[in-house]
């Protein structure tokens, strides 16, 4: 695990020598990999990249870059290839010399050689990766299937450069322009919408996506991987039972594999542990193949409403884990101000303040954990999966009929018309945060992006969830909050064989069917076969406890940093008083601030704060 930077830029675009330019972005990573750092430089090519690593795999070895067996070639990347010895075979197999002893790293760079730019579609794990072919006098960037693991692109002219976080990229090449249009991505959805970075020109790469830059100036972007579409799976033909058995075991089978693969280290793995299904399950799997206790690590908060501490304890008392709870109602200014200036870019999921201090408090002990990050996208977890499952037959006869508001979610029917059913409210993980009215209310003219997927309404939810809400936001803030305490976190239910398969089933065997169907049904059916004797039922079964977080109550105990965010955003023209940050009061701004609103501003007016030199791009839409 680390962080990956480099330029190709040789007529000095940006100002400075490819050089000067990435080891001005890599030395912007060192929380991402204190252990070592490495970089090669094609003087001749005005190429330079290189990188800081978190020393996890063959650590005596696997120093980076690696290069091929002539040093035509070489690679940095930042995450973990879980197949690497099964690829070692077959490359060896092959004809290719390996230099270390069992580095994830130099696989990649014998399947490029083997394969070329389809290695990617070999690799099992979470990745962002930088190949450079000197003979061929091309850059290859690629990022995996789920979005894991961030990798960000500026181009200027015939310069590229990239990195795996924005902050460095941008200070690197003098970047103060502000995306008008990710900003209002930000405002809306609750983080930058796909490809966009939160910098003006600047872009994120696409899951399960590479690109090459070669230096005739042509660009050669394509996508390696795709979801598989719903109802696809052909091992689980048959009967409503038999096929929903098959689809049991073949699951379980995958997670242990999943489970067994992430538990890879030459350091000790631990697990962060909610005490919800998820994290339970994999406390059962990691617990059954680790050889010493496994470390959990979980979130207490005073409130009942907020607080599963009781609940992780229960479960870590039971698979004798080394438990350790740290408080999430200690927030204090200083605490928010960092916690959102280390999220690289603006991301108003709540969740990321608490993680983040979760992630400090297992860096202290550990440099890998194991986390639930995925299952409630890919096992339907969340409750409005349920209630568009249940009425879908209605939906698709009422979506005929143009019932939306005018001028708001429109593009939304289906959610809208599932709201309406159920008392004219849209589920929290498909609501909006500002809808264009009221972005255009707080002078932000710039529309956010809204493209959506199709399919029928459970899987349009899904998929959307998946394609959009899963990278930009889940793996954004598990990948910011842990890197930036030098932590590495994996995730299980994001397999990529577990995926494919779990995705390729119809809706029905993932919840359980019409009459009895319920969130996750077959991650519960496996948890069961796999719990029922070690836990208590009321674990296995208790239905999903939204995770909460006082976002009011922080606020109000960081008076300053809330006038701070207010005056932040009146500089990049989004007038709102301090004061409409902390009431539910309509007259400052126009119309009533919802919480969640209210949050997404301060996230926001922070942020900026701690980038003064920030301004919109003039024209930027």
């Amino acid at each position: 695990m680390c962080g990956i930077g480099g330029c190709w830029d040789p007529a000095a675009v940006f100002g400075s020598s490819a050089q000067a330019l990435s080891t001005q972005i890599v030395a912007g990573l060192e929380h991402r990999g204190p252990d070592d750092d490495g970089h090669f430089d094609d003087e001749a090519a005005g190429f330079h990249f290189g990188m800081r690593r978190l020393s996890i795999v063959d650590i005596a070895h696997g120093h980076q870059p690696i290069f091929n067996e002539d040093g035509t070639v070489a690679v940095v990347f930042n995450g973990e290839i879980y197949n690497h010895r099964e690829l070692r075979a077959r490359l060896t197999q092959l004809g290719h010399v390996f230099n270390t002893d069992h580095s994830d790293t130099e696989v990649i760079v014998h399947a490029y050689e083997q394969w070329g730019e389809r290695c990617f579609r070999e690799l099992s794990g979470m990745f962002a990766i930088a190949i450079w072919d000197r003979d061929a006098r091309r850059l290859t960037l690629a990022r995996d299937p789920v979005g894991k693991k961030p990798l960000y692109v500026l181009r200027r002219g015939s310069a590229v450069c990239f990195a795996s976080e924005a902050e460095p990229l941008a200070a690197a090449t003098d970047t103060t322009s502000l995306s008008a249009a990710a900003v209002a991505d930000v405002l809306h959805w609750g983080f930058a919408d796909q490809g966009r970075a939160i910098w003006h020109k600047m872009s994120m790469l696409q899951p399960g996506t590479a690109v090459s830059f070669s230096s005739d100036g042509s660009v050669d972007e394509f996508r390696y991987w795709s979801a598989p579409d719903p109802g696809s799976a052909q091992s689980v033909r048959g009967g409503r039972e038999s096929a929903f058995d098959v689809a049991v075991s073949e699951t379980e089978r995958l997670l242990d594999d999943a489970v067994a693969a992430r538990l890879q280290a030459d350091v000790p793995v631990g697990l962060f542990l909610s005490g919800g299904l998820d994290s339970s399950l994999l406390a059962a799997l990691a617990s059954e193949r680790t050889g010493d206790r496994l470390q959990t690590f979980s979130v207490r908060f005073n409130d009942d409403r907020e607080d599963e501490s009781r609940w992780s304890s229960l479960v870590a008392e039971h698979f004798d884990c080394e438990h350790r709870t740290v408080d999430g109602d200690v927030v204090d200014e200083e605490l928010l101000r960092t916690a959102i200036a280390r999220l690289d870019e603006p991301l108003a999921d709540a969740a990321a303040v608490p993680t983040f201090v979760l992630s400090r408090l297992a860096a202290q002990n550990l440099k890998v954990v194991i986390s639930g990050e995925g299952a409630d996208e890919l096992f339907l977890g969340y409750e409005h999966y349920l209630l568009l499952w249940r009425f879908e037959p209605l939906l698709r006869l009422a979506a005929l009929a143009p019932v939306a508001p005018p001028g708001r979610l429109r593009s939304r029917r289906l959610p809208y018309l599932a709201s309406a059913a159920f008392g004219g409210r849209l589920p929290a993980a498909i609501a909006e945060r500002f809808s264009p009215r009221e972005l255009a209310m707080l002078g932000l003219n710039s529309t956010p992006g809204d493209d959506r997927a199709n399919g029928s309404t459970v899987e349009l939810a899904a998929r959307d969830d998946f394609r959009r809400f899963l990278p930009r936001d889940l793996m954004m803030k598990i990948d910011k909050t842990t890197m930036a305490n030098s932590l590495e976190a994996r995730a299980p239910y994001l397999d990529r064989q577990l995926v494919e398969f779990v995705m390729a089933l119809p809706p029905r065997l993932r919840i359980g069917g019409r009459l009895r169907a319920q969130p996750k049904a077959l991650l519960k059916a496996v948890a069961r076969r796999k719990l029922r004797r070690k836990l208590p039922a009321e674990i296995v079964d208790r239905q999903k406890h939204a995770f909460l977080t006082p976002t009011d109550r922080w606020m109000r105990a960081a008076p300053d940093a809330t006038r701070a965010a207010g005056a932040a955003l009146g500089r990049v023209g989004i007038e709102i008083p301090a004061s409409a940050l902390l009431t539910d009061r309509s007259g400052e701004c126009g119309f009533a601030l919802t919480r969640r609103q209210r949050w997404t501003l301060f996230v926001l007016g922070l942020w900026l704060d701690e980038r003064p030199q920030a301004r919109l791009a003039a024209g930027d839409v």
